[in-house]
């Protein structure tokens, strides 16, 4: 693992509140940055829209889609442990690679949904509706409709009183419904 987001992934080991916050933050962005840039954008433009929000240690950093599973692992284990910034993780996982991040964001679903919160849910719901929208997740999403953990999840959610994750959850339960099962 690159020593940078090493260093970023231990920072979530604080007490400082804030501190954990940012280094999240950051995470997020290296993941989206570097997702642009596996998806074909050129580096130099990617930079060029990231460069206010990231350092320039951080804007110089590339990540394989192993490198994003590792972090996405180490999110996880974070989010299944109840860290207190787990929604916040969320999102971070919702800015990788699909096929990085879309294991993850299903094992979170399958382990925990039934203790999420509105705003968990939202986070992982949203992660996922970003996943859903690359077609080189077509085969995984077959799965996912067979996954009755997950499904019951998502159907759950779309009826629930809050409207931002009720609205979401009917986006994902649309566009999974114009999958077909494989």
């Amino acid at each position: 693992m690159k020593k940078e987001i090493a260093d970023l992934l231990s920072h979530l080991n604080s007490n400082n509140t804030e501190e954990k916050r940012y280094s999240i933050a950051d995470i997020g962005m290296i993941l989206e940055m570097n997702t642009r840039i596996l998806n074909g954008n050129q580096s130099d433009l990617v930079n060029e829209e990231f460069k206010n929000y990231l350092d320039k240690k951080l804007l110089s950093i590339r990540l394989n889609i192993d490198e994003q599973v590792e972090i996405i692992e180490k999110l996880v284990e974070r989010i299944l442990a109840k860290d207190t910034l787990s929604a916040s993780m969320l999102w971070a996982i919702g800015k990788a690679y699909p096929t990085a991040g879309l294991p993850g964001i299903v094992k979170v679903i399958e382990f925990n949904w039934k203790t999420f919160d509105d705003e968990m849910s939202y986070q992982s719901i949203i992660s996922l509706e970003n996943f859903l929208y690359w077609d080189i997740i077509r085969n995984a999403s077959g799965e996912l409709l067979r996954n009755e953990e997950f499904m019951t999840f998502i159907q759950e959610k779309s009826q629930s009183t809050n409207e931002r994750l009720s609205e979401c959850s009917k986006r994902v339960l649309s566009k999974l419904s114009g999958i077909k099962r494989t």
